[in-house]
């Protein structure tokens, strides 16, 4: 254990470089997704964000969200339950419900990269549905989705879920990491930093014990 503490780097994104850089980001997945779909002979691609799952089935508590790596490609939102939808030479477009949880609140969420996208927020999931089936392109459909009996509650006809060549020309999409995706990776490391040297300071002292370590991380890197 080194005897000085980490010293977190600062990190280098003003409010403009990273509306650039995000816009550019999205640019480059549209024309990445458009080449994967055209290659797999498909016309759309709709992503699920991903689903809160029961700890238990006989409790009302639920596991922390997990969002579908795919949409948190496109997207910085977390959020249960929401879908993109990517169609070639369109703007894409977030079908974004209400949260109607009466216990917790979904986190505020930055607008800068709202711009880029088509935005339906939906009350219920009726609306929901009936907005995501009246902007489906014609032709073969493909749907990401973290559980694949989810694409039920939508009528979208029989679509093509998780299409392993389709998977395939996007994972090696993912390889090289575009400035955006480079910005945001930094940003974590200049969190974490902070949370390591917290946490180094709060070991050293000999005072706390592993739950103090963890809260003491935790309240570091502002979670």
């Amino acid at each position: 254990m080194p005897t000085q503490p980490l010293v977190a780097t600062q990190s280098p994104q003003s409010i403009d470089a990273r509306s650039e850089r995000y816009g550019q980001h999205i640019a480059r997945l549209a024309d990445l997704t458009a080449a994967a779909l055209d290659a797999e002979g498909l016309t759309g691609l709709l992503i699920h964000s991903g689903r809160l799952h029961k700890r238990s089935p006989w409790d009302d508590q639920y596991a922390p969200l997990r969002i579908t790596p795919w949409f948190s490609w496109w997207s910085p939102l977390a959020q249960a339950d929401v879908w993109l939808l990517v169609v070639p030479g369109q703007t894409p477009t977030l079908f974004w419900p209400h949260n109607q949880s009466f216990w917790e609140k979904s986190p505020e969420t930055e607008d800068f990269w709202q711009n880029h996208f088509d935005i339906v927020r939906c009350d219920c999931q009726t609306a929901l549905r009936q907005e995501v089936a009246g902007r489906l392109p014609r032709g073969r459909l493909a749907v990401l989705a973290d559980d694949a009996g989810y694409t039920d509650t939508l009528d979208l006809g029989a679509p093509h879920v998780n299409p392993p060549g389709l998977l395939v020309r996007l994972e090696d999409g993912r390889v090289l990491k575009d400035p955006w995706e480079i910005a945001c990776l930094t940003e974590a490391s200049h969190r974490a930093a902070a949370g390591h040297s917290a946490v180094q300071s709060a070991f050293l002292s000999g005072d706390s014990s592993e739950l103090d370590l963890l809260l003491t991380y935790l309240r570091a890197t502002g979670q």
